[in-house]
C-alpha cells in the first residue's frame, strides 16, 4: 500500500513539473509534434539552461563538486548522456562526491548530476502511429491472458482465473490499422486526447501524460481477425462510461516522449496537504474472513511555487523492448 501511495504522489509531482512555463524541445520547435525519433536527448542542452538559472540567480554555489543543478531524467535520456566520453559514473566520483550521492543518482556530465526515474517516460504522447477506439466497456481486472493457460514472460500468471474479459475489444481505427500494433509494444489506454493547441502537447488526439485515466500496458498477443489485443497485466480501472456512441476509451501507439526536469534549487513544486494520507482497513468481504481490502485517502495537491528554479527538457529517446534498444513503437 505504501508503494501505491508513493507511485500516486510521484505521478502528481511529475505532472506539476510538466507544467513549468520554461521548457526546451530537443531539435527545436514548440511541442511534442516537433519531436521526431531522431531528436534524442542532448546533454549539452541541460548545460545551456544553466544560463537561465544564472540570470534568475537561483544557482547554489554551495553544491558539492561545483554542481550547478540536478537532472531528474528518464532511463533513455541518461543512456544518451552516458554515450559522451566526459560522462562520469558514480564509481568515478571523488571521495566528497561519493559521500553526497543522491538516491538513484546515476552519474554526472559537466557538473550536472543525473537521477533516474522511469516515470519521466511519457508513453505514446508523441506522433501517433496507430489509434483505435475501445468499443466494449472495460472493467477493472480485464485485459490480461487467462493465467490457467498462459504465462507472461514465461513465468507470471497474471489476473484472476475466472470472471475478467481476457482482451480489449477495439472498434474503429482512427489512425493506422490494427496491423500497426505489434506484440511487445507499450500502448496507452486513455479517455482524454490532446486538442493540439496547448503547448507542449501539440500532437492532436495524442494521450495526455496528465490524464488520470491513462493506463500503459505492453501487448502480449493480438487477434487481428476479431480486433482484440491482450496486455501483460490486468487493467486496474473501469472504462465503462461511453465517451460517444460505442466508444469507451482509446488505445494509442505513438512515439514515446522523455522528460528531464533540471533543478537548480528547491521549491519549484510544493505540496499542500489538508489531510495527510490515511490508511483504512475495511472488514473482511467473505464468509471465512480471509479476504481483506486496504484503501487510503488524502486531501492534497501539488503546484508550482518557484518555477524559476527548474526547467523541463523534452526529447525522444531509447526504451527497451525484449532486450533491444528502440526509439519506441517503431
Amino acid at each position: 500500500m505504501s508503494t501505491a501511495i508513493v507511485d500516486h504522489m510521484e505521478k502528481q509531482i511529475r505532472n506539476a513539473f510538466l507544467s513549468l512555463p520554461v521548457f526546451y524541445i530537443t531539435g527545436g520547435g514548440t511541442g511534442f509534434g516537433d519531436i521526431s525519433s531522431s531528436d534524442v536527448y542532448d546533454p549539452d542542452i541541460a548545460m545551456d539552461v544553466s544560463l537561465e538559472f544564472a540570470y534568475n540567480e537561483v544557482l547554489d554555489p554551495n553544491n558539492p563538486n561545483g554542481v550547478s543543478a540536478v537532472a531528474f531524467a528518464s532511463p533513455g535520456q541518461i543512456y544518451q548522456a552516458q554515450q559522451d566520453a566526459t560522462y562520469k559514473g558514480i564509481a568515478q566520483y571523488s571521495e566528497l562526491g561519493a559521500k553526497s550521492l543522491l538516491r538513484y543518482e546515476m552519474g554526472m556530465y559537466k557538473g550536472l548530476r543525473y537521477v533516474q526515474h522511469p516515470i519521466n517516460t511519457l508513453w505514446n504522447c508523441g506522433t501517433i502511429k496507430a489509434q483505435g477506439t475501445v468499443s466494449s466497456a472495460i472493467s477493472a481486472g480485464d485485459g490480461s491472458p487467462d493465467p490457467s493457460t498462459t504465462t507472461v514472460l514465461g513465468s507470471y500468471k497474471v489476473g484472476q482465473k475466472s470472471g475478467p474479459t481476457r482482451y480489449i475489444q477495439l472498434g474503429t481505427m482512427l489512425e493506422g490499422a490494427i496491423t500497426d500494433y505489434d506484440v511487445g509494444d507499450t500502448i496507452s489506454i486513455h479517455t482524454l486526447r490532446s486538442d493540439g493547441a496547448t503547448q507542449p502537447y501539440t500532437v492532436v488526439s495524442a494521450p495526455l501524460p496528465t490524464d488520470g485515466t491513462k493506463t500503459d500496458r505492453r501487448i502480449v498477443s493480438i487477434d487481428t481477425a476479431n480486433n482484440r489485443i491482450t496486455v501483460d497485466r490486468p487493467i486496474q480501472m473501469d472504462y465503462d462510461t461511453a465517451l460517444s456512441v460505442g466508444v469507451y476509451a482509446y488505445v494509442t501507439k505513438g512515439l514515446h516522449i522523455h522528460a528531464a526536469v533540471v533543478m537548480a534549487a528547491p521549491g519549484a513544486v510544493v505540496g499542500g496537504f489538508a489531510q495527510p494520507p490515511k490508511l483504512m482497513f475495511p472488514p473482511a468481504i467473505d464468509d471465512r474472513e480471509a479476504m481483506y481490502r486496504v484503501s487510503w485517502d488524502s486531501v492534497h495537491n501539488y503546484g508550482l511555487f518557484r518555477p524559476e528554479t527548474a526547467v523541463v527538457i523534452f526529447s525522444a529517446g531509447y526504451t527497451s523492448r525484449a532486450g533491444y534498444k528502440t526509439y519506441g513503437n517503431e
